[in-house]
């Protein structure tokens, strides 16, 4: 019946929305089709959810209907209010995001009620006079707009030279400018990426992976006695530059290390999925191989039962020592944004300005849990690149070319570098 089908695509609509809300992260492309999922969702709910139906009934309790009043304007609200306290503060823990998400409800309230309202009341403002008021209002906004773009604004503010330092590390689609300049593709070895690029930087993002991935990727040398093979996500193929210049000749570089892949168990030959395929893939050539080392490497989901459960695993096929590196010290925002607006004419090399205090905890947790044996092993990242006194920004005396990381926490070339010869090359090559 129709009021059955309603039902139905009521709830598949709060579903889609729901499971956009819970599921999307920083890894979601986008724009993309992913975001057909909310939009489709909020579809079904403006067609189907009717007053007869349970989700029309549950969307039009009071409670409901006052978030969607308020909803525009908080959503104006909420923006200066987040971009002032990152300016001013730059720590964006979860108390801190919570009190500005409410203060924006409240001051949405406010304009809502003694300015929405009010001007939506046609005898209180009639058309002429909202006429006037929007030019008027618009001219003013663009006159204060202008005049600080050409007196006051941002791009006068900021030096030339801090300007090309942030330009430098502009990593934007479909230019990826800095990969481009500083030859990532190759350093990082992205020719063992399952993931598509290109159709990522064409904005066409599939989770369909690569028919095949280079064969130096995986096919073992024999004219090289020793072998250690990479496993993970980018914050596994960071790793990579540090190794190639590091360890001795006699050593072979394997390699499956697919963006966005966490490494897990049990993963199906999935051709519709890259990371469900990488991941067999990856244990496929592990198994196959038996590397001397295999280094385990990912951006977050670090549990001791995890690692342990692969670790051992790994060992069961073959595998000599398993390597797990922690997490990068993670930054709230890109750290060039923060050397550039806090840091510029600090002369320290390591800072807690714009620090995100979770990878410290995790990794502090596994460090003092981690049951260390001859075979399986956690090597932390932060504590060779922190320590009291903060993390490293930047090695040597050029903030450009030492920067650790052009972003959130991947590790640049020369920060691999120094991570892997203070901390892992011995656990490694002893």
């Amino acid at each position: 019946s129709r009021k059955k089908t309603s039902e139905v695509f009521g709830f598949i609509g709060l579903a889609l929305i729901g499971y956009s809300v819970f599921a999307f992260n920083e890894f979601t492309p986008f724009p993309s089709l992913y975001a057909l999922i909310p939009t489709v969702g909020t579809g079904l709910i403006i067609i189907f959810a009717t007053s007869e139906t349970v989700v029309g009934r549950f969307l039009g309790i009071k409670p409901m209907v006052g978030i969607g009043l308020l909803s525009y304007s908080a959503y104006l609200w909420h923006q200066p209010l987040f971009v002032f306290a990152r300016h001013r503060s730059i720590q964006e823990g979860t108390t801190l995001l919570f009190a500005l998400s409410m203060f924006s409800m409240l001051l949405a309230y406010v304009s809502w009620r003694f300015v929405e309202k009010p001007f939506r009341d046609k005898k209180l403002v009639s058309k002429k006079n909202l006429l006037i008021f929007s030019v008027a209002g618009s001219i003013g906004f663009a006159s204060i707009g202008l005049a600080g773009n050409y007196a006051i604004g941002y791009a006068r503010q900021i030096e030339a030279d801090k300007l090309e330092f942030l330009n430098y590390f502009d990593n934007s689609i479909p230019e990826m400018k800095y990969f481009e300049k500083e030859g990532i593709w190759g350093k990082f070895r992205y020719q063992c990426d399952f993931f598509d690029i290109q159709k990522y930087r064409d904005g066409k993002v599939t989770f369909v992976p690569l028919d095949s991935i280079a064969d130096k990727c995986f096919v073992r040398d024999d004219t090289m006695p020793y072998s250690v093979f990479l496993w993970g996500d980018s914050h596994a193929q960071q790793l990579y530059p540090g190794l190639q210049s590091s360890l001795p000749a006699d050593w072979q570089i394997l390699q499956v290390t697919t963006s966005a892949t966490y490494p897990k168990l049990n993963a199906r030959e999935n051709r519709s999925n890259y990371q469900e395929y990488s991941n067999w893939f990856a244990y496929k050539v592990i198994k196959d191989v038996k590397p001397d080392v295999v280094i385990v490497g990912q951006n977050a989901r670090h549990k001791i039962g995890d690692m342990l459960e692969i670790g051992e695993s790994l060992r069961s096929v073959g595998v000599k020592k398993v390597v797990f590196t922690g997490p990068t010290p993670k930054w709230t925002s890109h750290l060039p944004d923060i050397i550039a607006s806090h840091l510029w004419n600090d002369p320290r090399r390591k800072t807690t300005v714009g620090l995100d205090e979770v990878n410290l905890a995790i990794d502090r947790y596994i460090k003092e849990n981690f049951p260390q044996s001859e075979t399986i092993r956690y090597v932390s990242i932060i504590a060779s690149l922190c320590d009291s006194n903060g993390c490293v920004t930047y090695l040597g005396d050029d903030k450009k070319t030492g920067i650790s990381s052009w972003d959130y926490g991947h590790l640049t070339p020369v920060a691999s570098k120094f991570f892997v010869e203070n901390s892992l090359l011995s656990e490694i090559a002893e």
